[in-house]
Protein backbone atom coordinates (compact mmCIF):
# COMPACT_ATOMS: atom_id res chain seq x y z
CA UNK A 1 0.00 0.00 0.00
CA UNK A 2 1.17 3.26 -1.12
CA UNK A 3 2.32 5.07 2.16
CA UNK A 4 1.13 8.89 2.31
CA UNK A 5 4.26 11.17 3.12
CA UNK A 6 3.83 13.76 6.48
CA UNK A 7 3.03 16.86 5.03
CA UNK A 8 4.90 18.57 7.45
CA UNK A 9 7.77 17.18 5.89
CA UNK A 10 7.49 19.47 3.40
CA UNK A 11 7.95 22.42 6.11
CA UNK A 12 10.73 20.95 7.97
CA UNK A 13 13.05 23.91 6.87
CA UNK A 14 11.38 26.36 8.85
CA UNK A 15 10.29 24.41 12.03
CA UNK A 16 13.61 22.24 12.49
CA UNK A 17 16.77 24.34 11.18
CA UNK A 18 18.91 22.33 13.61
CA UNK A 19 18.97 20.07 10.93
CA UNK A 20 21.74 19.05 8.54
CA UNK A 21 20.67 20.53 5.11
CA UNK A 22 21.74 17.53 3.19
CA UNK A 23 18.90 15.55 5.47
CA UNK A 24 16.63 17.84 5.03
CA UNK A 25 16.77 17.66 1.12
CA UNK A 26 16.53 14.06 1.28
CA UNK A 27 13.31 13.71 3.23
CA UNK A 28 11.56 16.64 1.00
CA UNK A 29 12.98 14.59 -2.03
CA UNK A 30 11.72 11.10 -0.55
CA UNK A 31 8.32 12.68 0.39
CA UNK A 32 7.55 13.72 -3.61
CA UNK A 33 8.79 10.75 -4.75
CA UNK A 34 6.39 9.11 -2.54
CA UNK A 35 4.04 11.31 -3.47
CA UNK A 36 1.26 9.30 -5.43
CA UNK A 37 -0.91 10.70 -8.40
CA UNK A 38 -4.25 12.41 -7.66
CA UNK A 39 -6.36 8.95 -8.84
CA UNK A 40 -3.86 6.81 -6.53
CA UNK A 41 -5.20 9.46 -3.79
CA UNK A 42 -8.62 9.05 -4.49
CA UNK A 43 -8.33 5.08 -4.93
CA UNK A 44 -6.00 5.45 -1.67
CA UNK A 45 -8.92 7.64 0.50
CA UNK A 46 -11.65 5.17 -0.81
CA UNK A 47 -10.43 1.85 0.24
CA UNK A 48 -9.17 3.53 3.25
CA UNK A 49 -12.40 4.73 4.42
CA UNK A 50 -14.26 1.56 4.27
CA UNK A 51 -11.74 -0.04 6.32
CA UNK A 52 -12.05 2.90 8.95
CA UNK A 53 -15.77 1.58 9.09
CA UNK A 54 -14.29 -1.79 10.42
CA UNK A 55 -14.86 -1.06 13.78
CA UNK A 56 -15.25 -4.99 15.14
CA UNK A 57 -16.14 -6.17 18.97
CA UNK A 58 -14.46 -9.25 18.57
CA UNK A 59 -11.40 -10.28 20.36
CA UNK A 60 -8.81 -12.03 18.24
CA UNK A 61 -5.99 -11.36 21.12
CA UNK A 62 -5.89 -14.93 22.12
CA UNK A 63 -6.43 -16.88 18.98
CA UNK A 64 -4.49 -18.53 16.00
CA UNK A 65 -5.51 -16.67 13.40
CA UNK A 66 -7.53 -12.80 13.31
CA UNK A 67 -9.71 -11.54 10.79
CA UNK A 68 -9.22 -8.61 9.87
CA UNK A 69 -10.48 -5.85 6.60
CA UNK A 70 -9.59 -6.32 3.15
CA UNK A 71 -7.28 -4.49 1.91
CA UNK A 72 -6.14 -3.65 -2.01
CA UNK A 73 -3.08 -5.02 -0.89
CA UNK A 74 -3.88 -8.34 -0.11
CA UNK A 75 -5.72 -8.73 -3.76
CA UNK A 76 -2.65 -10.86 -5.20
CA UNK A 77 -2.76 -13.31 -1.76
CA UNK A 78 -6.72 -13.71 -2.61
CA UNK A 79 -6.63 -14.48 -5.87
CA UNK A 80 -4.47 -17.43 -5.53
CA UNK A 81 -6.62 -18.82 -3.30
CA UNK A 82 -9.63 -18.06 -5.80
CA UNK A 83 -8.01 -20.26 -8.49
CA UNK A 84 -8.06 -23.06 -6.28
CA UNK A 85 -11.44 -22.81 -4.95
CA UNK A 86 -13.56 -22.01 -8.11
CA UNK A 87 -14.20 -23.17 -10.84
CA UNK A 88 -15.41 -20.13 -12.23
CA UNK A 89 -12.87 -17.81 -10.57
CA UNK A 90 -14.02 -13.96 -9.96
CA UNK A 91 -10.72 -11.46 -11.96
CA UNK A 92 -8.81 -9.48 -9.23
CA UNK A 93 -10.42 -5.93 -11.02
CA UNK A 94 -13.92 -7.38 -9.54
CA UNK A 95 -11.98 -7.70 -6.31
CA UNK A 96 -10.79 -3.88 -6.61
CA UNK A 97 -14.43 -3.02 -7.59
CA UNK A 98 -16.02 -4.57 -4.49
CA UNK A 99 -13.58 -2.98 -2.71
CA UNK A 100 -13.45 0.67 -3.90
CA UNK A 101 -16.63 1.03 -5.24
CA UNK A 102 -19.30 -1.18 -3.90
CA UNK A 103 -20.32 0.53 -0.32
CA UNK A 104 -22.38 -2.41 0.02
CA UNK A 105 -19.62 -4.91 0.01
CA UNK A 106 -17.98 -6.05 3.19
CA UNK A 107 -14.99 -8.00 2.77
CA UNK A 108 -12.29 -9.62 5.29
CA UNK A 109 -9.09 -11.68 5.14
CA UNK A 110 -8.04 -14.30 7.61
CA UNK A 111 -3.98 -14.85 8.58
CA UNK A 112 -2.45 -16.58 10.94
CA UNK A 113 -1.57 -14.74 14.24
CA UNK A 114 1.92 -12.60 13.59
CA UNK A 115 3.84 -13.78 17.02
CA UNK A 116 5.80 -11.11 18.74
CA UNK A 117 8.92 -11.82 20.56
CA UNK A 118 10.56 -9.71 23.06
CA UNK A 119 12.93 -9.10 19.91
CA UNK A 120 9.82 -7.38 18.16
CA UNK A 121 10.53 -3.90 17.74
CA UNK A 122 7.92 -1.18 18.59
CA UNK A 123 8.18 0.14 14.57
CA UNK A 124 7.53 -3.32 13.75
CA UNK A 125 4.48 -3.37 15.53
CA UNK A 126 3.42 -0.05 15.08
CA UNK A 127 3.85 -0.95 11.23
CA UNK A 128 1.63 -4.22 11.05
CA UNK A 129 -1.38 -2.27 13.05
CA UNK A 130 -1.28 0.72 10.41
CA UNK A 131 -1.54 -1.83 7.60
CA UNK A 132 2.18 -1.62 6.33
CA UNK A 133 5.25 -3.46 6.35
CA UNK A 134 5.55 -7.51 6.31
CA UNK A 135 2.34 -9.12 7.11
CA UNK A 136 1.62 -13.17 7.81
CA UNK A 137 0.01 -14.71 4.76
CA UNK A 138 -3.70 -14.97 3.97
CA UNK A 139 -5.48 -17.96 4.28
CA UNK A 140 -9.10 -17.28 3.60
CA UNK A 141 -11.57 -14.79 2.81
CA UNK A 142 -14.82 -14.12 2.89
CA UNK A 143 -17.68 -11.12 2.15
CA UNK A 144 -21.00 -9.98 1.68
CA UNK A 145 -23.34 -7.90 0.44
CA UNK A 146 -25.76 -5.62 2.58
CA UNK A 147 -28.88 -4.52 1.14
CA UNK A 148 -32.54 -3.92 2.74
CA UNK A 149 -31.50 -5.41 6.32
CA UNK A 150 -30.05 -8.65 3.93
CA UNK A 151 -26.55 -9.44 4.27
CA UNK A 152 -25.89 -11.70 1.70
CA UNK A 153 -22.54 -13.74 1.35
CA UNK A 154 -20.44 -13.66 -1.62
CA UNK A 155 -17.76 -15.69 -1.18
CA UNK A 156 -16.23 -17.77 1.65
CA UNK A 157 -12.91 -19.37 0.50
CA UNK A 158 -9.76 -21.22 2.15
CA UNK A 159 -6.17 -22.09 1.10
CA UNK A 160 -6.32 -25.78 0.71
CA UNK A 161 -3.45 -26.54 2.98
CA UNK A 162 -5.27 -24.24 5.85
CA UNK A 163 -8.85 -26.10 5.37
CA UNK A 164 -10.05 -28.39 8.21
CA UNK A 165 -8.62 -25.75 10.98
CA UNK A 166 -11.02 -23.37 11.88
CA UNK A 167 -10.61 -20.49 9.56
CA UNK A 168 -13.36 -20.78 7.21
CA UNK A 169 -15.74 -20.99 10.68
CA UNK A 170 -13.97 -18.18 12.10
CA UNK A 171 -14.46 -16.70 8.41
CA UNK A 172 -18.37 -17.10 8.49
CA UNK A 173 -18.16 -16.26 12.53
CA UNK A 174 -16.95 -12.59 11.68
CA UNK A 175 -19.30 -12.23 8.49
CA UNK A 176 -22.20 -13.11 10.71
CA UNK A 177 -21.06 -10.90 13.72
CA UNK A 178 -20.19 -7.81 11.57
CA UNK A 179 -23.72 -8.15 9.58
CA UNK A 180 -25.51 -7.93 13.23
CA UNK A 181 -23.43 -4.65 14.11
CA UNK A 182 -24.56 -3.56 10.59
CA UNK A 183 -28.00 -3.92 11.53
CA UNK A 184 -28.68 -6.61 9.11
CA UNK A 185 -32.04 -8.54 9.93
CA UNK A 186 -30.96 -12.05 8.41
CA UNK A 187 -28.00 -13.74 5.74
CA UNK A 188 -28.46 -15.26 3.29
CA UNK A 189 -26.18 -17.30 0.71
CA UNK A 190 -25.90 -19.64 -2.02
CA UNK A 191 -23.81 -23.03 -1.77
CA UNK A 192 -23.67 -25.84 -4.89
CA UNK A 193 -25.79 -29.12 -4.39
CA UNK A 194 -22.92 -31.24 -3.84
CA UNK A 195 -20.62 -28.86 -1.58
CA UNK A 196 -22.32 -30.94 1.28
CA UNK A 197 -19.36 -29.59 3.97
CA UNK A 198 -19.41 -26.01 3.29
CA UNK A 199 -23.82 -26.92 4.39
CA UNK A 200 -23.33 -28.95 7.37
CA UNK A 201 -21.23 -25.73 8.71
CA UNK A 202 -24.20 -23.30 7.25
CA UNK A 203 -26.77 -25.38 9.02
CA UNK A 204 -23.71 -25.70 12.58
CA UNK A 205 -24.84 -21.85 12.29
CA UNK A 206 -28.48 -21.76 12.15
CA UNK A 207 -28.62 -21.66 8.14
CA UNK A 208 -31.80 -23.54 6.79
CA UNK A 209 -33.16 -23.96 3.14
CA UNK A 210 -34.85 -22.10 1.89
CA UNK A 211 -35.29 -22.38 -1.62
CA UNK A 212 -33.82 -24.43 -4.67
CA UNK A 213 -31.94 -22.10 -7.97
CA UNK A 214 -31.47 -25.12 -10.87
CA UNK A 215 -28.41 -24.87 -13.32
CA UNK A 216 -27.14 -22.05 -11.13
CA UNK A 217 -23.75 -22.41 -11.84
CA UNK A 218 -22.95 -22.44 -14.89
CA UNK A 219 -19.67 -24.00 -15.18
CA UNK A 220 -20.66 -27.61 -14.20
CA UNK A 221 -24.76 -27.31 -14.66
CA UNK A 222 -25.12 -27.57 -11.18
CA UNK A 223 -27.77 -26.47 -8.78
CA UNK A 224 -27.01 -24.15 -5.92
CA UNK A 225 -29.41 -24.46 -2.63
CA UNK A 226 -30.70 -20.80 -1.42
CA UNK A 227 -29.88 -20.35 2.92
CA UNK A 228 -30.83 -18.14 5.08
CA UNK A 229 -30.68 -17.59 8.75
CA UNK A 230 -33.03 -16.50 11.23
CA UNK A 231 -33.54 -13.18 12.51
CA UNK A 232 -30.18 -12.20 13.78
CA UNK A 233 -31.35 -10.03 16.11
CA UNK A 234 -33.33 -12.85 18.39
CA UNK A 235 -32.73 -14.23 21.56
CA UNK A 236 -32.87 -17.95 20.25
CA UNK A 237 -30.55 -17.13 17.29
CA UNK A 238 -27.90 -15.61 19.30
CA UNK A 239 -27.91 -17.55 22.61
CA UNK A 240 -26.86 -20.57 20.01
CA UNK A 241 -24.22 -18.28 17.91
CA UNK A 242 -22.46 -17.03 21.11
CA UNK A 243 -22.50 -21.07 21.76
CA UNK A 244 -20.82 -21.63 19.07
CA UNK A 245 -18.02 -18.57 18.87
CA UNK A 246 -17.31 -19.52 22.56
CA UNK A 247 -16.48 -22.83 21.19
CA UNK A 248 -14.57 -22.14 18.04
CA UNK A 249 -12.62 -19.58 21.05
CA UNK A 250 -11.66 -22.48 23.12
CA UNK A 251 -10.72 -24.41 19.83
CA UNK A 252 -8.51 -21.74 18.51
CA UNK A 253 -6.61 -20.69 21.85
CA UNK A 254 -5.58 -24.77 22.59
CA UNK A 255 -4.58 -24.80 19.04
CA UNK A 256 -2.41 -21.14 19.59
CA UNK A 257 -1.04 -23.05 22.81
CA UNK A 258 -0.05 -26.04 20.67
CA UNK A 259 1.91 -23.95 18.27
CA UNK A 260 5.74 -24.32 18.41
Amino acid sequence: MTRLPLICSRWTLVQRPRRSIVTLAKRVFHSFRRWPSPLEQRTRVRCEHKVSRYLTSMDYTNLLYVVEPMRLRDIKEVMEIEYDSFPSPWSARAYRHELLDNDLSHYFVARRRQMEGPESSLLARIGRTLGVGARPPVLGYGGFWLMAGEAHISTIAVQPDWRRRGVGELLLVAVLNRATELGAEIVTLEVRASNVTAQNLYRKYGFRRVGLKRHYYRDRDENALTMSTDRLTSAIFQSHFQQLKQALWERLTQSLDKTP
